[in-house]
């Protein structure tokens, strides 16, 4: 721990080895009076440590001196304090404490406070740490590096030769590289809008089948609705594993809005599915939410496909748009002709959308045949006029049958299966359209890789040509960063000595250098911390081994069940509350009760009831942790003492107690007997003053309550109106 001034670091081991040796006098148990003198000439060493250290800040002109002051004087006090404390009241838990208090305050005073002018030591001469000199270019390198920081020097080095044609180059690449993000952007919401065509495919079916599950008088639809559900769903874990890499490109604020919208109908979907299921739904809701889901799908495209894209993949983009909109139109006069043929009446309302819905599938047919060539159309429209004319076929009987009222002749099934045909010929060519896409991003993106790929090739050649002038400033960079990390390397050794003096610019090597300091200081605060807890450790252990064989003495321990008795456990109760009434720390108590304990007697008998008693403190003991202490106070009636614990952490531990015991299973003379608590907690405040009594009754109280109010509970004692 070296601020780099001898005579400081000198008196700082002074005293940490004053404190080693009063906790050394502590361990061994001296006399009071060793204590107290060790105690005396570490009081006087600080004060007279002080002194010269404020003397010394004060020739450097330190800004932090007056706090530095303050911090002097409150230790100087509470080390009076601590000794009037002692004389007083000597005990080997106040002095060990006390002797915490100095270690961890020395310490961290040193590290922190002491280190902070270390610096401006150095700076004035003051410190007995000497720097070595350097001279010519490497001396006007380091001076470069304490002065200007490690980005301009960067910067500098690559634009004075040649800053033009590396930002040409920039403007280049940068081209290139945002082209083939949006390819790749293009790419991946290419792909959700398959799940789209999937998925608004599987909806439009199960709409389908769902109305006429609805509509039906028997099962026909149920089972192939089954079926199409789980068809539904996979598409549906395919969508939202799409939009989740969709998420990984920009998507626009105008895009997230329908998705949103659209997963939202689909956390629905299941509620639909019941009532459906249980013909409670009225058929105009289940269509209208099966109708709106769909168009919000089927929204996604027209956002999503806002980019600048060849005219090529533009136009097949909108075919794919227009496809997923004949498809839901065909859709919904399918839906609607089932409606007609089982319900056998074809009004002037469905005769109108009938028609509206023939008229916009003939519309969007011409639209798709202008936005694709001669070729496409032949490759891809081709592929369902058999269907589509086995549609317009059964539209004509339907009319024929309507206007006869024949329509019981005519058979909801049939068309169904024939719209369902055409259906599934326009998802193929929708999947189609998609494939040949992506085909096309792709081949662009190979493009835009390998052009891409040249301008990088010679963006290298244009920076290797510049190596040669940017010597001196790569060795300012070079130089600082070989010293931090020797020093790192040094640090990782296990050495916390070397400590940097030299000035930084306010850059990415000054913060590294910032990291360093502060690593090596939390490394020798560990260290010390280590050697603080090992006493600890060892003054605990002598504590306990004292204690053992004091409680063996007076005999403090239940013989039956091994807990502590209630003599015991007042005492530490007792402690606990002057630990909290002198620093003000939480503790809390509860009060356990076994339920009905005078049965488990009557019906295993006292030795069925001992097993009992000895299986619930096992089980205590699993749940508590080692600083709470549990005792038997009465016949079945135990306390556990919390130390550091308010009456929310109370509760909660009891809540684990109580349900711990009421999942035993004990067997017992053949049997196996179970058992419940009720448990009364009570948190200690000022107006129980030094009391365990009435600590103790509050907790019975609440113990009563908890009784009273059907057992196997757990209840914080609340004091009265005008109590707490």
């Amino acid at each position: 721990m070296s601020v780099g001034i001898d005579v400081i670091d000198n008196e700082h081991k002074v005293l940490i080895e004053m404190v080693a040796r009063l906790s050394d006098a502590i361990d061994n148990n001296d006399a009071d009076e060793v204590v107290l003198e060790i105690f005396e000439r570490l009081e006087l060493y600080v004060k007279e440590h002080f002194s010269r250290e404020e003397a010394l800040m004060a020739t450097l002109n330190y800004a932090r001196l007056p706090p530095h002051k303050k911090q002097h004087q409150k230790f100087i006090k509470k080390i009076s304090e601590f000794k009037t404390t002692l004389q007083e009241n000597y005990s080997i838990a106040v002095a060990e404490e006390v002797n915490l208090f100095l270690f961890n305050w020395l310490t961290n005073h040193i590290l922190i406070e002491d280190m902070r002018f270390s610096l401006p030591a150095y700076e004035r001469g003051l410190s007995d740490y000497q720097a070595r000199k350097l001279t010519g270019l490497k001396g006007f390198a380091i001076w470069l590096g304490s002065n200007i920081p490690l980005r301009q020097r960067i910067v500098l080095a690559a634009l004075i030769p040649i800053g033009g044609i590396l930002l040409l180059s920039f403007f280049i690449l940068f081209s290139g590289y945002q082209q083939l993000g949006e390819m790749k952007s293009l790419l991946v919401k290419n792909k959700l809008l398959q799940t789209v065509n999937e998925l608004t495919h599987h909806l439009q079916t199960e709409r389908g089948l769902s109305l006429g599950y609805l509509a039906a008088e028997n099962d026909y639809y149920f089972s192939k609705l089954v079926d199409q559900r789980r068809l539904s769903d996979h598409s549906i874990a395919q969508f939202n594993d799409e939009l989740q890499r969709s998420y990984a490109v920009t998507l626009g604020e105008g895009v997230l809005l329908p998705i949103e919208q659209a997963r939202q109908q689909l956390l629905q979907l299941k509620q639909w599915r019941e009532k459906v299921d249980k013909k409670v739904a009225v058929e105009g809701e289940v269509k209208q939410f099966y109708t709106v889901l769909i168009a919000d799908l089927l929204d996604l495209p027209g956002t999503l496909l806002q980019l600048e894209v060849a005219s090529n993949i533009a136009l097949k983009m909108a075919a794919f748009t227009s496809v997923l909109r004949l498809r839901e139109s065909g859709a919904l006069q399918r839906d609607l002709g089932v409606e007609v043929i089982d319900a056998v009446y074809f009004s002037e309302e469905d005769h109108t959308v009938f028609a509206r819905l023939s008229g916009e599938q003939s519309g969007i047919n011409h639209l798709i045949e202008q936005l694709l060539t001669r070729e496409q159309r032949d490759k891809f429209l081709a592929l369902y006029q058999l269907e589509a004319a086995a549609v317009q076929s059964y539209q004509v009987q339907i009319y024929q049958a309507a206007a006869d009222g024949r329509l019981t002749h005519l058979s909801s099934q049939r068309w169904f299966e024939l719209m369902s045909n055409k259906l599934d010929k326009l998802k193929m060519i929708a999947n189609q359209l998609a494939a040949d896409v992506e085909s096309r991003i792709h081949h662009k993106i190979q493009i835009l890789t390998t052009r891409l790929s040249y301008y990088a090739f010679g963006l290298l050649v244009i920076l290797a040509l510049i190596s040669c002038s940017s010597w001196l400033l790569s060795y300012s960079i070079i130089s600082p960063v070989h010293r931090v990390t020797r020093a790192m390397k040094r640090l990782a050794q296990g050495y916390r000595d070397f400590h940097f003096f030299d000035k930084f610019a306010k850059d990415e090597l000054g913060e590294m250098v910032g990291a360093y300091e502060a690593c090596r200081i939390n490394l020798l605060r560990a260290d010390i911390a280590e050697t603080v807890h090992s006493r600890r450790q060892d003054f605990n252990l002598k504590t306990k081994i004292r204690e053992r064989e004091h409680y063996r003495v007076l005999s403090s321990v239940d013989p039956l069940t091994g807990v502590l008795n209630r003599r015991e456990f007042n005492k530490r109760a007792q402690y606990e509350i002057e630990m909290a009434w002198r620093y003000g720390r939480p503790f809390s108590l509860m009060m356990i009760d076994l339920d009905h304990f005078k049965k488990i007697n009557d019906l295993y008998g006292h030795g069925g009831g001992d097993k009992v008693l000895k299986e619930f403190c096992n089980t205590c003991y699993r749940t508590i942790r080692e600083i709470d202490i549990l005792a038997r106070v009465g016949g079945e009636e135990f306390a556990i003492l919390m130390p550091e614990t308010n009456a929310r952490q109370a509760y909660e531990l009891a809540e684990r107690i109580r349900s711990a015991v009421s999942k035993l299973s004990i067997p017992v003379n053949g049997a196996e007997a179970s058992v419940t608590v009720s448990i009364g907690i009570v948190e200690w405040s000022s107006a129980h003053q030094k009391e365990v009594g009435k600590v103790l009754t509050d907790a019975d109280a609440a113990l009563y309550q908890a009784k009273n109010s059907g057992r196997n509970r757990s209840v914080i004692y609340t004091p009265p109106r005008g109590e707490a």
